[in-house]
């Protein structure tokens, strides 16, 4: 196995490994401490059922069962019937599951049908971020929490406290969050699920997190993985954000998805049927 940096900040291409087959414990661990160190793995050309999928990122934590349909995986889609995201439209840059006391650990996407004019996906190294930090804002934000949310709501716009629905989850995190998969911190706050800075005058906590979305969504601070058939994309949740632009072209897009907790995966079950039906109200209007 192989590691080669996909950027100088974030990254790393693992050649030399078939997904088909069972990794061995000593490209686990290789490949463990690879996403505690990079926090995105991408593996090209790789042919995966699945299984396969499932039994790679498994090397990361639980599958979780978010179609609750227990296959533990789910499409990304503009074309499938059962896609999420649907849509097309721009996908706001987040760390998956903020909205719970517990986010997703990782996730995993699988270019199973790839055509013209697939939007990339983009990545935003939060752990960066927060080191890029002036003192002063880091003192002020030292033992700041801010409130995230979801709206189900395609994810293409911000998501705010006083608009949604109030049986949708919330979440409060520190702002700089500690990850336990890489012992850094993050800068954890994102353009589509924080609403705000608990305890903080509401223009001050705007200009604070405009202040925040700059770093974190500088060109410097951003990696896009432009999609091929076969791509594994693996990212740690906690660490970095994810997005996309709108897509564009007319091909499919189609990536297979599987995300992992660490421990019970119950954690995550509370809200799957509210986002289920928000999916499929988003496909029927």
């Amino acid at each position: 196995m192989q590691r080669r940096p996909l950027c100088a900040h974030l990254g790393d291409e693992i050649e030399g490994l078939d997904l088909r087959s069972p990794v061995t414990e000593t490209d686990a661990a290789e490949l463990r401490a690879a996403l505690a160190e990079r926090h995105v793995l991408l593996f090209r050309g790789q042919h995966l059922e699945p299984a396969d999928q499932l039994r790679a990122l498994a090397v990361f934590g639980e599958p979780v069962d978010e179609g609750g349909d227990g296959a533990r995986y789910v499409f990304v889609s503009n074309r499938r019937d059962d896609g999420v995201l649907a849509e097309g439209r721009r996908l706001l840059l987040h760390h998956d599951n903020a909205f719970t006391p517990e986010p997703l650990s990782a996730v995993g996407l699988y270019g199973e049908v790839v055509g013209e004019g697939g939007a990339p996906t983009c990545f935003a190294n939060a752990e960066r971020a927060a080191s890029l930090l002036g003192a002063d804002l880091r003192d002020d934000l030292t033992g700041a929490e801010a409130l995230n949310l979801s709206g189900f709501a395609g994810g293409w716009y911000r998501y705010r406290d006083a608009e949604t629905e109030p049986h949708h989850p919330r979440a409060v995190h520190p702002v700089l969050r500690p990850n336990p998969r890489s012992g850094g911190t993050a800068l954890f706050v994102s353009e589509q699920q924080t609403d705000r800075i608990l305890g903080w005058d509401p223009d001050r906590s705007e200009a604070v997190l405009t202040e925040c979305f700059e770093l974190l969504y500088a060109d410097a601070n951003l990696w896009y993985h432009h999609w091929a058939p076969g791509d594994l994309v693996i990212w740690d949740n906690q660490a970095v954000q994810h997005g996309r632009p709108a897509i564009e072209g007319p091909g499919e897009r189609t990536l297979r998805r599987v995300a992992v907790v660490q421990g019970d995966t119950a954690t995550q079950r509370a809200w799957t049927q509210v986002s289920l039906a928000a999916e499929r109200a988003e496909r029927e209007n």
